[in-house]
C-alpha cells in the first residue's frame, strides 16, 4: 500500500538530519558583492573557496556549502563595464547578478565551468575569445543559465564562438547570443582601445568548426533556450547559430536569424534529440540548409521557417505539424505561403507578422505555447505561428513606422529580407489612441502616431517587474517624434522603462518627478513604462543614476540622519532638524542630495514632502 507523502518524508528526514549536523554558524550560502574593494575575480575565488589575490581582495567569504550569489555594485564597475585581464573560473555554484553591467573580455575567455552552476543575470558578455573552444563561456560537466543577458561580439578557434558546452544542462531564457563566430582570431573580437598578448602566429589550426553562436554536446545533457535569439554568427563549415551534437534541446519563442555557415545549416543544425516550438527561423545562410538541418530526432511545431539561402530545411522532421515552411523542404505538405514578418527588434531580432499574414490564428492549439518571445501571452484559439505574437490594434502603428525606416539599409548588415508592405499596413492618418486613456492617466505632447494602451502583468511581460510588484503600466508605441510626458495618478513609486528596440527588452529607470498627485515622466522612446514600487529601486534589480534637478526643494518631517551616500549602511554626516526646507540638487531612486549648511548628502523620500518639481 501507498502512504501519502511518504516520499516526500523519505526526502525531508535526510535533509533534516542534515541541517541538524552543521556547525553552528556554518552558512549554506553567501552573498558577496563586487565594488571598489572586491574584483569580481576575486568575489569568484570567494566562491569557490580558493585564496583572494590582491588587490581588491576585501571580499566577503564565499559558503562552503550551498549557492553562493555575487552581486556587482556600481562602484565595482568603469563606467557600467568591467574589463577583463585574464579567465574567471567557475569551480562551485553561483549566481552572478550584473545589474546591467558589461563584461569585457578584451581577448580572454569569460568564464570557464568546470564544476558546479552558473548563473548569469542582467549582464552582457562581450569580446571573448578562445584558442580552442568557447570564445565567451566554456562549460563542461558542470550546468549554465543566463537569464536576461548577453553574450556578444566572440569567437572561438574550434567550436561554440560565444558558448561551448559538454555534458552540461544550458539553459537561455530572455537572453542572446550574437555576432559571434569560429576560426575566429582575436583580433576579430577587440575593441578599439583594448590590447591582447595572442598574437595571431601563435594561432593552431583546428579542426570541425560547427557552432558560431552555440555548441551543445552531451548524451543525458539537456539544452533549454525560451523566450531569446540567436542572431549573425558564423562558423565556416556547420552550425552558423547553433550545432546540437547531442543530447535533448527544447527551443520555444524564441529567433534564429541571420546567422552563416560555409557547409550547411545556417541556422541550426541538430543531431540530438530536439523539440522547437514557436520558432521564427528567418534570413539565415549557407550552401545548403541555410534554415535548418536535421540528422539526428526534431519535432517541429508551430514555427516559421522562411527566406533562407540554401534553403529553408534539410533532412527528415519527424514531427513537422502547424507550421510554415516557405520553400516546401523537409517534404513539407502544409502552409508554404509567405509568412509576412516584419523586423521590430533590434539585437537580437524579434519579427511581428503583418496584418493578412497566413501565420495570424493559425497555429494548432495543441502546442501553442503560454507566451510568445516578448512575454506576450497567447490565447490557444487564436494563437499565431512563428516567435512573435500579433495584436491587432496595437502593432498595426509600430508596424507602420517601421516600414517607414526600412528604406535604409540595416546596419548590422542582416541577412533578413526587406518584406514588402501590405496593403492592408499601408500608413494612414490614424487618431492617436493616447488622448482616450482611463481618467488616472494622462499623456501630453504625443503626436498623431504615436500610441498608448494600459497594459496589465500579462501585457509587462517581464517577470522581474511582476514579481517585484509593478503598480500601473502603459505601452507607449509607434512613431514618438519627440519625448511624450506620462502622468499617473499614485502617490509614491517610480517609472522603470521596457525598451522595445532590444528583445529581451531593457529594464531603464526613468527620472520620476511628483506633479499634484501624479507621478510622472518623460518617455523618449517606444517601450512599456512601469510604474514600481520604491522597494525594487533599493533591492539592487536596477542602479538608478542621479538626475541633476533645478527648483526642487523638500521639507523634513522628522529628525533625519543626512547621509553620504544614498542608502542607510552609509556614513552619517549631520543629523538635520524637522519641518527645515532645502533645495535639493539630485535625485537617486528615493534619495534626494541636498545642501545643508554647506554639507552636501541624502536625504530618504520616506520623511520628506516635496514641491512640484521633484
Amino acid at each position: 500500500m501507498k502512504i501519502p507523502g511518504f516520499k516526500l518524508i523519505l526526502y525531508v528526514i535526510p535533509a533534516l538530519l542534515f541541517l541538524l549536523t552543521l556547525p553552528i554558524g556554518q552558512a549554506l550560502a553567501a552573498d558577496i558583492t563586487v565594488d571598489a574593494d572586491c574584483s569580481l575575480a576575486n568575489a569568484i575565488l570567494s566562491a569557490n573557496g580558493e585564496t583572494m589575490l590582491e588587490p581588491q581582495a576585501e571580499c566577503e567569504s564565499g559558503a562552503s556549502e550551498g549557492l553562493d550569489t555575487i552581486t556587482i555594485d556600481v562602484t565595482g564597475a568603469t563606467n557600467g563595464t568591467i574589463t577583463l585581464d585574464g579567465t574567471l573560473s567557475v569551480r562551485s555554484a553561483i549566481v552572478i547578478e550584473g545589474r546591467g553591467t558589461r563584461l569585457n573580455g578584451a581577448g580572454n575567455q569569460i568564464f570557464n565551468v568546470t564544476a558546479g552552476a552558473l548563473t548569469l543575470k542582467n549582464l552582457t558578455l562581450f569580446s571573448g575569445f578562445s584558442l580552442t573552444n568557447g570564445g565567451a563561456i566554456a562549460v563542461a560537466d558542470a550546468a549554465l543559465t543566463l537569464n536576461n543577458s548577453a553574450i556578444r561580439n566572440s569567437g572561438a578557434r574550434g567550436l561554440g564562438g560565444g558558448v561551448y558546452a559538454r555534458n552540461s544542462d544550458v539553459t537561455l531564457v530572455d537572453s542572446a547570443i550574437s555576432d559571434s563566430l569560429t576560426n575566429a582570431s582575436v583580433e576579430d573580437v577587440l575593441v578599439e582601445g583594448d590590447a591582447n598578448a595572442v598574437a595571431q602566429a601563435e594561432l593552431p589550426a583546428v579542426e570541425g568548426l560547427a557552432g558560431g553562436g552555440l555548441y551543445f554536446a552531451g548524451e543525458s545533457s539537456t539544452l533549454t533556450i525560451d523566450r531569446s535569439g540567436i542572431d549573425n554568427n558564423e562558423s565556416p563549415e556547420i552550425g552558423g547559430g547553433l550545432y546540437i551534437a547531442s543530447g535533448s534541446a527544447v527551443i520555444s519563442n524564441s529567433t534564429i536569424s541571420a546567422n552563416k555557415s560555409g557547409a550547411s545549416s545556417g541556422g541550426l543544425y541538430n543531431a540530438g534529440h530536439s523539440a522547437l516550438r514557436h520558432v521564427t527561423v528567418i534570413g539565415n545562410a549557407s550552401i545548403s540548409a541555410g534554415g535548418i538541418n536535421d540528422s539526428g530526432t526534431l519535432l517541429l511545431y508551430n514555427s516559421i521557417l522562411s527566406d533562407n539561402e540554401g534553403g529553408d530545411c534539410g533532412g527528415t522532421l519527424n514531427a513537422n505539424l502547424g507550421n510554415i515552411i516557405r520553400d516546401g523542404s523537409c517534404n513539407h505538405d502544409g502552409l508554404k505561403a509567405d509568412p509576412m514578418l516584419l523586423r521590430l527588434g533590434g539585437s537580437p531580432a524579434y519579427f511581428l507578422p503583418q496584418l493578412g499574414s497566413p501565420a495570424i490564428d493559425a497555429a494548432i492549439p495543441e502546442y501553442c505555447t503560454t507566451t510568445d518571445q516578448r512575454g506576450i501571452n497567447r490565447l490557444a484559439e487564436t494563437c499565431d505561428i512563428g516567435a512573435a505574437e500579433h495584436e491587432a490594434g496595437i502593432f498595426t502603428f509600430q508596424i507602420q513606422s517601421a516600414l517607414a525606416t526600412l528604406a535604409t539599409p540595416d546596419p548590422g548588415g542582416s541577412a533578413a529580407p526587406t518584406p514588402e508592405p501590405a496593403a492592408e499596413t499601408e500608413a494612414t492618418e490614424v487618431p492617436s489612441t493616447c488622448q482616450s486613456l482611463p481618467p488616472h492617466v494622462v499623456v501630453s505632447d504625443f503626436a498623431s502616431s504615436t500610441q498608448c494602451k494600459v497594459v496589465d502583468e500579462s501585457g509587462v511581460g517581464n517577470q522581474t517587474l511582476i514579481d517585484a510588484g509593478m503598480y500601473h503600466a502603459v505601452d507607449i508605441f509607434g512613431y514618438l517624434p519627440a519625448p511624450v510626458t506620462l502622468c499617473i495618478q499614485h502617490g509614491s513609486g517610480a517609472f522603470v522603462l521596457l525598451d522595445a528596440a532590444v528583445s529581451p527588452r531593457t529594464i531603464i529607470p526613468l527620472l520620476t518627478w511628483l506633479e499634484s498627485d501624479k507621478k510622472c515622466a518623460q518617455v523618449d522612446r517606444p517601450g512599456t513604462a512601469v510604474l514600481m514600487n520604491f522597494e525594487f529601486f533599493t533591492s539592487g534589480a536596477v542602479s538608478m543614476p542621479a538626475w541633476d534637478l533645478t527648483g526642487c526643494r523638500v521639507t523634513t518631517t522628522d529628525i533625519l540622519n543626512l547621509r553620504s551616500e544614498p542608502n542607510t549602511n552609509s556614513a552619517v554626516l549631520a543629523n538635520v532638524l524637522n519641518n527645515v526646507t532645502l533645495e535639493a540638487v539630485q535625485k537617486t531612486g528615493h534619495w534626494y542630495r541636498v545642501d545643508y549648511y554647506n554639507v552636501l548628502g541624502w536625504l530618504s523620500r520616506a520623511y520628506l514632502t516635496l514641491s512640484n518639481k521633484c
